[in-house]
């Protein structure tokens, strides 16, 4: 299969990372306190409420957190596989070292 980079963009796609990771993590800090409900009423079922959407807020912010993560470690590392590009281009190289492998959609690109 063939993929065409043009090692210019890896930079400007990793400022991008950047600001979207910002405005996920203020979104995500802004949800965290309110993510657990207060029960409406004083019945059986009410009572139930703060548990379950505390039970969902526990899984739900830390997997969000790690994909941030994630994203900060892809942020760093496209403007290193850009500059293996270029150089590898300037020396008539028909190989990359730089490479990343997104071959396992179940496990998190960095690893965690």
């Amino acid at each position: 299969m063939s993929l065409e980079i043009t090692p210019e963009h890896l930079p400007v796609i990793s400022g991008q990372l950047g600001a979207v990771q910002t405005t996920a993590m203020q979104t995500i800090a802004a949800g965290a306190p309110i993510s657990v409900a207060a029960p409406p009423g004083s019945d059986v079922v009410s009572a139930q409420i703060p548990l379950a959407t505390f039970t969902h807020a526990m899984a739900f912010f830390p997997s969000a957190l790690e994909m941030v993560g994630c994203g900060v470690e892809a942020s760093a590392v496209l403007p290193v596989i850009a500059m293996d590009y270029i150089v590898t281009d300037l020396f008539g190289g028909a190989t990359v070292t730089a490479s990343s492998n997104f071959s396992d959609p179940i496990t998190p690109i960095c690893g965690r």
